[in-house]
């Protein structure tokens, strides 16, 4: 696939299809591969304009570096992707970020600042959780706005009919009186 997408020049899809491979080169610990992949598909999104693509694609790098414990790398980065999701909504994106940037302050024995992290990596699960919860809620409503107007247009056809009904028995029993 990713062959064909480089061939076609679909940017997008080559993106994806890096990020993916290179997040699982990442888990399979071969990290050079893993930040080349990683690296090239930030490149495409950002060229693209895809701005939370590339901060996710962006996530996965600093992922690697944890596991791979270039801590040095870790923490040039980390600070630049805090800042670039500032102000965002991107509630699954901040949750995921903060939970990687806990890590190492935990594996160092600072909980209380991976706590901190943790803690806004909670907030941000929780946010994501509510947005979800009101866009499936403002879907009910309509759905279930939808199915009144239904039910009173079905209401209101079947009193049209039973009138037109009792209007042809009048017209009928008119017509025998004449």
């Amino acid at each position: 696939g990713l062959e064909l997408a480089i061939e076609l020049n679909f940017k997008e899809e080559e993106a994806g299809l890096r990020n993916e491979l290179g997040f699982r080169q990442s888990r399979e610990r071969k990290f050079d591969l893993a930040l080349n992949n990683l690296f090239r598909a930030a490149e495409l999104y950002k060229e693209i304009g895809d701005t939370q693509n590339e901060v996710s694609v962006l996530t996965n790098v600093l992922d690697s570096y944890v596991n791979a414990g270039r801590f040095d790398k870790f923490d040039s980065l980390y600070p630049i992707l805090v800042d670039r999701v500032e102000g965002k909504e991107w509630y699954a994106l901040k949750s995921n970020l903060y939970r990687i940037i806990s890590a190492p302050f935990s594996s160092k024995g600072d909980t209380i600042v991976a706590s901190g992290w943790i803690g806004m990596s909670n907030s941000n699960t929780l946010m994501q959780i509510q947005n979800n919860n009101s866009t499936q809620m403002a879907a009910f409503k309509v759905i279930h706005a939808t199915n009144l107007y239904k039910e009173d247009a079905l209401r209101k056809s079947q009193d049209l009919e039973r009138q037109y009904n009792k209007a042809k028995e009048l017209y009928f029993f008119i017509t025998i009186l004449v």
